[in-house]
């Protein structure tokens, strides 16, 4: 009975989940364009979209500026930039981790997509140092809202 339980627990709580991957940055060095297509069908509902970063002690800096731009089924698109903190005043990272820290920040909370399909989310860092070393992994998450 308890396992059944865990079963059903474990099971429900990705019933949310629609989409969630992550980039690996070759050598932990950020070059590229990363780029993420997302399908979405049902547009009735809300979702919220969160971008996932995991650096090491090697990332430089306290903040991490990206752009951001979301192409739509139908050819339009929208950009913009945003200002990621990555670490206090003090240099503590503030994602979660031991040698490799997680650092989720939220893109759109209760969002309705305006028409079914692939949306193409594409990143790039706006950052002075290029390569810039330290990113590990860029993911892209988009949940079921409520």
């Amino acid at each position: 009975m308890v396992f059944y339980f865990i079963c059903l627990c474990s099971f429900s709580c990705d019933d949310q989940l629609v989409y969630n991957q992550f980039h690996q940055i070759d050598r932990g060095l950020w070059e590229n364009e990363i780029v993420f297509s997302v399908e979405v069908e049902d547009i009735s509902r809300p979702y919220n979209l969160t971008i996932e970063i995991r650096n090491s002690n090697l990332y430089p800096f306290q903040d991490l500026w990206i752009a951001c731009l979301e192409e739509r089924p139908d050819s339009s698109s929208r950009q913009d930039t945003l200002s990621l903190r990555l670490a206090d005043p003090y240099g503590r990272w503030l994602g979660s981790g031991i040698s490799l820290f997680e650092t989720e920040y939220s893109l759109h909370r209760g969002y309705y997509f305006p028409q079914a399909g692939t949306y193409t989310h594409s990143f790039y860092h706006l950052m002075e140092k290029f390569p810039l070393p330290g990113i590990q992994e860029v993911g892209l998450r988009l949940d079921k809202g409520k």
